[in-house]
């Protein structure tokens, strides 16, 4: 679904989500492979996931929702913790 979100959506609706550029998110950057190989379109794969979710009765305004959660994930997947050895807790 990133891949598919972030070839498929409008341009500024994925600004308006944060969202830049696959190589910017550790969970879309690590398999150096950001086309498919099957010959499967992400950007083709999306239109068919929105309008899927149209057929089962998610209007526009969820569907923003769901995008705003996918795109969270993502952030939150880059998010990294250092560790301090011998520190207090």
């Amino acid at each position: 679904m990133f891949y598919e979100l972030m070839k498929g959506h409008d341009p500024a609706q994925l600004k308006e989500l944060g969202l830049t550029d696959l190589n910017a998110f550790n969970y879309t950057n690590q398999s150096g492979m950001i086309d498919r190989l099957d010959g499967i379109k992400d950007k083709d794969q999306f239109k068919i996931t929105t309008k899927a979710l149209q057929v089962l009765g998610i209007d526009e305004q969820e569907q923003v929702a769901i995008w705003k959660i996918v795109a969270a994930v993502m952030h939150v997947g880059n998010i990294t913790f250092d560790v301090k050895v011998g520190g207090p807790g």
